[in-house]
């Protein structure tokens, strides 16, 4: 007995501990003290947006999901956790999916934050520990998706790369349209250039038939009279010289006449007068030309078959002036509405790439005509090997 100490302890022989205070005897046995096994919740408690609180329509607590723009990327949470015993010893950890690989430990700190995040979708999620540093199994989460700026969203690179297709097709096509009427041009062009040149030689070849060509044939004639009026044998062999000269100018001015014009075309018509050509050279040269050919008149325009005769004469001449060939062979076809022409030599051939720097083959010249045939020409020619041009012309319908 004696005066209560509330300081004073003592242990009982089983080991319960008993102490003083102020209000009675406070006693507990140390082998019944366990570890608390209590899983709180943990609570997000607010949302920043740059240091800065966000209105949401509901309290964060009840908010399932956040919607972003890319430039409000610098966000931060705050959290906390319902074991009330003993606060400060409560634990955290938190992540980031999305970006986080793995928990990131805060310890006692409760917020989050988070800088210059990429557009995507993110969770948001946060744990924590009771007093006892027992982590819980309640983990509080929230949906993040901070949307792109419109120049990354899939829709505008869809959009944006149709735009480019559709200006490299314009720009394409525009070339491929001044292109198409440079070249229309350039063909406006050689076909005036070539009706002209038709043009002048038929005057000429007219002028030449009809005018010098008449006077020719009464110098002929008159000649011709003056050697029947006369015995002199003087006068004879003069009139004959006379009369010799005026048949050869005559001849001379009959062939200038042929080559300017193609009168016979006229006349003849297009298959004959092609004919005419190797007739007019057959047996006067050392080529020997074989000809099949199929009727092909009124099947081109009268300028058309201008140029059609000119294609034929060019590669004749070529192979008399050229080839040195013994043979030659000239082939016209017609399949349905394409005609084709085959011309070939047995001669020493020749480069054509070289060929069509030099002016005497005429191959451009050709190859224009044949272009304003809308035909397509191949030449095919090898050093001693001979040559073989190959021409296929449509039949234009509408110039029948």
């Amino acid at each position: 007995k004696g005066e209560f100490n509330p300081d004073a302890h003592f242990k009982s022989s089983d080991g319960t501990m008993y102490f003083g205070g102020t209000n009675g005897i406070n006693y507990f046995h140390p082998k019944k003290i366990y570890e608390s096994n209590f899983q709180p919740n943990v609570v997000l408690t607010s949302f920043k947006v740059y240091n800065s609180d966000v209105e949401l329509e509901k309290n964060i607590e009840f908010t399932g999901e956040i919607n972003l723009s890319y430039t409000d990327n610098n966000f931060s949470f705050e959290y906390s956790s319902l074991d009330f015993t003993s606060p400060a010893k409560n634990k955290y950890a938190y992540m980031l999916q999305g970006l986080d690989d793995q928990w990131i430990e805060a310890g006692k700190r409760r917020y989050a934050n988070y800088t210059h995040l990429d557009p995507g979708e993110y969770v948001f999620k946060v744990k924590a520990t009771n007093y006892s540093g027992v982590w819980s199994k309640n983990i509080a989460s929230i949906n993040i998706t901070i949307s792109p700026p419109f120049w990354s969203t899939w829709l505008f690179r869809i959009l944006f790369t149709l735009l480019l297709i559709s200006l490299g097709f314009y720009f394409y096509r525009k070339r491929i349209l001044n292109l198409e009427r440079e070249k229309k041009a350039q063909e406006n062009f050689s076909e005036r250039l070539i009706n002209s040149q038709e043009a002048e030689r038929e005057r000429i070849a007219s002028e030449l038939h009809d005018s010098f060509g008449q006077n020719l044939l009464i110098i002929k004639n008159r000649a011709l009279l003056g050697l029947k009026s006369n015995d002199n044998e003087n006068s004879k062999q003069q009139f004959n010289e006379i009369s010799s000269s005026a048949s050869s100018a005559l001849d001379e001015v009959r062939q200038i006449s042929y080559n300017l014009h193609p009168y016979q075309l006229k006349r003849l018509g297009l298959t004959k007068a092609i004919k005419s050509i190797i007739t007019n050279v057959d047996g006067i040269h050392n080529v020997s030309f074989e000809l099949e050919d199929v009727n092909i008149d009124n099947l081109f325009s009268k300028d058309n078959e201008i140029n059609v005769y000119r294609v034929v004469q060019e590669c004749i001449n070529n192979i008399i002036k050229h080839s040195e060939a013994s043979e030659a062979a000239i082939s016209i076809s017609r399949l349905n509405e394409i005609v084709s022409i085959n011309i070939s030599d047995n001669g020493k051939g020749f480069s054509t790439n070289e060929a069509r720097t030099k002016k005497g083959f005429g191959i451009q010249n050709i190859e224009r005509r044949v272009q304003l045939l809308n035909g397509k020409i191949e030449i095919k020619s090898e050093l001693g090997k001979g040559t073989e041009v190959k021409i296929i012309i449509p039949v234009n319908q509408n110039e029948r």
